[in-house]
């Protein structure tokens, strides 16, 4: 995939907001049951004995919709701001630059890490923008990228050390990620990649000599 297959739509995905959505449909739907539940047996609730709510239904609908409605309701929350400060990272990005000049920069795009079909992140010569995240960075303020392990999207880090992450879904050893540590390097022959020791101390260093330059 290259930058000339992607549409406007791009701008408009976020990040954990569908799956925040959802979450909370579900919160709703099972305390909606919790609470018909306690209607149809207000009686019970009101005049019946412990060994009564222990042999009637209500027990297995408090066991099973509660928590499950509890948990539904976290996930919703945590999603639903991830979705909320992607789609505020973005519209701002957007607004700043202009919509045409963002999407003819994503359509210039030499590379795209995409995953069936669906673009990841997109590698233009400006920026790196990724897919219901939004802007990252300039190619060339990246300083230093690695992936560790059981990881399943590339740290990448700016020479001030702000980190990012991007690329998710990638393996390790795939050979996307040899793409995409091969246009990283393309773009900033400087760049430190890979998780070393080595690596590191340089990039502590090069951080720190840039705070003194000022």
């Amino acid at each position: 995939m290259t930058g000339k297959d992607i549409d406007e739509k791009v701008l408009k995905k976020y990040s954990g907001l569908k799956a925040g959505i959802v979450c909370a449909i579900i919160c709703v739907v099972l305390w909606l049951i919790v609470g018909v539940a306690c209607l149809m047996n207000i009686d019970l609730l009101q005049n019946g004995s412990s060994m009564d709510l222990n042999n009637s239904i209500l027990m297995p609908v408090f066991a099973v919709c509660c928590p499950c409605g509890m948990v539904a309701f976290i996930l919703a929350v945590i999603f639903l701001i991830m979705g909320g400060s992607a789609r505020s990272r973005i519209n701002k990005f957007v607004n700043e630059h202009g919509e045409e000049q963002v999407m003819s920069a994503i359509n210039k795009a030499r590379h795209v890490y995409a995953r069936r079909n669906r673009p990841i992140t997109i590698f233009t010569d400006d920026f790196i923008y990724e897919v219901g995240v939004g802007f990252v960075g300039t190619n060339y303020d990246l300083a230093y990228g690695y992936s560790y392990k059981g990881n399943t999207s590339l740290h990448v880090y700016t020479i001030t050390n702000k980190s990012e992450s991007i690329c998710r879904g990638i393996p390790l050893r795939s050979n996307d990620m040899k793409q995409v540590m091969a246009t990283l390097a393309s773009y900033n022959p400087s760049i430190l990649l890979g998780y070393t020791g080595d690596n590191m101390n340089e990039h502590r260093a090069r951080v720190k000599q840039h705070r003194i330059n000022g």
